[in-house]
């Protein structure tokens, strides 16, 4: 069967040549207009910036491809190239991979476009060969190599062939819904693409085939395909993170009832706002008419959740011996600095006892020490997991009440719940 003859697309839209250069990109002097001109540096910038390669020197930064030539469609890509010299490194053929894996990323995360044309960045290599109609360099504001209109000659029986069995190998990727089988896929089709272009040119086969691929819309069901794969791989580990979270929390909290002897825990609810610890002052909170813990869950490692409530439940233990005053939460107070201090008692005792629960990333537990008294007494800081507490302030503090304390410094109101 020949290319002609398929359904799915016609001949002339792949490799029509137009009248003039994309009115959207080009001026009447057939140079890149200044707008565009600004947009593509600055995403040329980001992306630099994304990928990390402050250590090369960029050589050039260019537009190609058919929207640098006369043979563009309205699903024609605007291809970006930040072209830099890799001679430098002893091991440019690891940091071409690694330059590969961040463009898929960026290019993933980044839905950018010229009017329908999507703008797709790239790193090459200044020693390596570039085929296409036009190259022009954006960063000099000129043509590298000037498009021209000429006659092709079409190999349409090996454009077909190849279309058809990389259509159906699409199509049994998606239907697996194996990502690393998409992924495998995906990078098998641009390196076709890439050697056909050094090997037969920009109407060659290879770059054929993927231009009709990308419009007829089956490289974008691979493309949509592999996201949905991504965001169920990710759903799936998120749902494991969280069962594992809630799991360690609940076996934390039956740590916390046997050490402090509770008969019960109060209700404890987790949310997650940021804002709440901003508008009530702190990260927990412990309300004895309603017999109900409020634990601020956003953006903190498990740890600090866990001190968070390991200090509440010191709180409820205290209440349950003595009646809580209303300034018993006060920073500095006999109840509080007793909270502290014996919630980390028992972090440093459950960590002990259960080295397995705290494997991921323990340093990252965001305790903070006030450096200052006027961040003492900011919210942000003085509700803080990690709270500077001098040897025999709770004795001092005990005194003051008129309670003593045994040789350990632990005072009566906790200790006999505690043995």
């Amino acid at each position: 069967m020949k290319i002609k003859n398929l359904n799915e697309y016609h001949l002339d839209d792949i490799v029509k040549f137009n009248e003039n250069l994309n009115s959207r990109l080009w001026g009447d002097n057939e140079s890149l207009i200044p707008e565009v001109r600004n947009v593509l540096l600055q995403i040329a910038e980001d992306f630099q910036e994304f990928i990390g390669i402050n250590g090369y020197e960029i050589d050039d930064i260019t537009i190609s491809g058919s929207n640098a030539g006369y043979t563009y469609t309205p699903q024609s890509d605007i291809d970006l190239h930040l072209v830099i010299d890799m001679s430098k490194s002893n091991q440019s053929e690891v940091y071409r991979e690694l330059f590969d894996a961040k463009k898929y990323q960026y290019n993933d995360l980044h839905d950018y476009k010229i009017g329908p044309h999507d703008i797709e960045v790239y790193v090459q290599d200044k020693e390596q060969e570039h085929i296409s109609q036009g190259i022009y360099s954006i960063l000099n504001d000129e043509w590298i190599s000037v498009p021209t209109k000429r006659k092709i000659d079409i190999d349409d029986m090996s454009v077909s062939a190849k279309f058809e069995d990389i259509k159906g190998r699409i199509k049994q990727a998606i239907k697996s819904e194996n990502l690393k089988n998409m992924d495998v896929l995906a990078t098998k089709i641009g390196n076709m693409r890439k050697s056909g272009l050094s090997e037969t040119g920009e109407f060659g086969p290879e770059n054929l085939t993927f231009k009709i691929l990308r419009n007829t819309g089956w490289l974008e069901k691979l493309k949509i395909a592999r996201n949905d794969a991504k965001d169920k791989r990710l759903s799936i580990q998120e749902q494991e993170d969280k069962n594992k979270k809630r799991k360690n929390l609940n076996d934390f909290i039956k740590f916390c009832k046997n050490w402090l002897d509770l008969d019960s825990v109060p209700t404890i609810k987790i949310v997650n706002d940021k804002k709440w610890s901003i508008e009530n002052g702190t990260f927990g909170q412990y309300n004895t008419n309603k017999n109900l813990m409020t634990i601020n869950g956003a953006g903190r490692h498990p740890v600090d959740i866990m001190r968070t409530i390991a200090h509440e439940l010191v709180h409820h233990a205290q209440n349950q011996v003595q009646e809580l005053p209303n300034n018993a939460g006060k920073t500095g107070s006999y109840w509080e600095n007793d909270a502290n201090a014996t919630a980390g008692q028992i972090m440093r005792d459950y960590i002990d006892a259960n080295p397995e629960a705290f494997s991921d990333n323990l340093s990252e537990a965001s305790g903070y020490i006030a450096k200052n008294k006027k961040e003492a007494k900011d919210p942000r800081y003085s509700h803080g997991l990690t709270v500077d507490i001098k040897p025999g302030e709770i004795q001092r503090q005990a005194a003051k009440l008129g309670l003593t304390t045994d040789a350990k410094g632990v005072p009566p109101l906790i200790r006999e719940k505690s043995k």
